[in-house]
């Protein structure tokens, strides 16, 4: 490990390194369930964007977090919630296999998934549905059942993991608006100083930065240059990411929206943050984005902070261009 990288408090070590240094503790061991223990001890989350997801309204919240921030988990990490049968959620997980402890990041990045919904909920019961591994099934799986609890299938096409929808949207303990946008305000900002591989999260810091008017053009005066590209060439890279500068306006506008809301802010006011909006646009577009109008949100949202702080006080932020940050 270069000696500037411990002196670096920003400094990122390659996925390579940490799955060659997994696996010689590994094969030391001679422990087939060692990366279980291993994710007990390590978080492969920055602090900033752990704080974040445990802020978060659900555990739905935090893990759409995780899904438009994985590049700050690793930079081969995809997650991405795929469709499951009426009342289930489903996550599918995706990480390179290297060639030296070739089931270990599957099994870290899963037992990490488990162990945070249950840091996250405070609730040490919690489990999912049914796991599904790609890695064989070992020759004892004793660890893996006492981690997991919940029906295992190994050798399986994907790695996936199927929650109760009931589980993954009930209220956070910890649930707070104001804290979860200062945490996320800090990863935008450093996944901003990234490479251009992350170009959708500095376009995302962008935004978030002029939408106290008008969101800008995709074109010469917007956001473009300062990413170092030509609006050409933003187009065209962020099409090779599945993705559109008008996809991500929509994004950041839904999930600042949403935040806006959770922390007591009115139509009117979220219009203005927002740009480009009038107040019957914004609740065409709310209701598009969640099945539910601001108002109806934001009652909600009370109700389920007031549920979870019965005799506390109410959270409350003051709106600014200078609290919020895209998610």
């Amino acid at each position: 490990m270069p000696p500037e990288v411990l002196d670096d408090p920003e400094a990122r070590l390659s996925s390579d390194t940490l799955d060659r240094f997994v696996a010689m503790a590994a094969e030391a061991s001679g422990d087939p369930a060692f990366a279980l223990a291993f994710a007990q001890q390590h978080r492969s989350i920055s602090y900033h964007l752990y704080f974040a997801m445990a802020a978060s309204d659900t555990l739905m919240d935090a893990w759409s977090r995780v899904e438009r921030y994985r590049h700050l988990v690793s930079d081969r990490l995809d997650v991405r919630r795929v469709p499951a049968p009426e009342g289930d959620v489903r996550f599918s997980f995706s990480v390179p296999e290297p060639d030296v402890g070739r089931w270990i990041p599957n099994d870290m990045l899963v037992a990490t998934h488990v162990l945070g919904a249950r840091g996250f909920t405070m609730d040490p019961d919690l489990a999912p549905l049914r796991i599904e591994l790609r890695r064989p099934r070992p020759a004892t799986i004793a660890a893996f059942e006492e981690l997991f609890r919940c029906p295992l299938a190994f050798g399986q096409e994907q790695l996936v993991v199927t929650w109760k929808a009931s589980d993954v949207e009930r209220p956070q303990p910890l649930a707070n608006p104001t804290i979860a946008m200062q945490a996320e305000g800090v990863v935008v900002d450093y996944l901003a100083k990234l490479s251009d591989a992350d170009i959708p999260d500095r376009l995302r810091a962008l935004l978030v930065r002029d939408f106290a008017g008008r969101a800008p053009r995709a074109g010469r005066r917007g956001p473009a240059p300062r990413v170092e590209l030509s609006p050409r060439s933003l187009a065209r890279s962020l099409a090779a990411r599945g993705t559109t500068y008008r996809d991500i306006v929509d994004d950041v506008r839904r999930t600042l929206a949403r935040d806006y809301l959770r922390a007591g802010a009115s139509v009117t006011e979220i219009t203005f943050l927002l740009g480009s909006l009038e107040t019957s646009a914004l609740t065409r577009a709310f209701r598009r984005w969640t099945g539910q109008t601001p108002s109806a949100f934001a009652a909600a949202a009370k109700a389920a902070s007031r549920a979870l702080n019965p005799r506390g006080r109410r959270h409350s932020a003051r709106v600014g261009r200078a609290s919020c940050s895209p998610a």
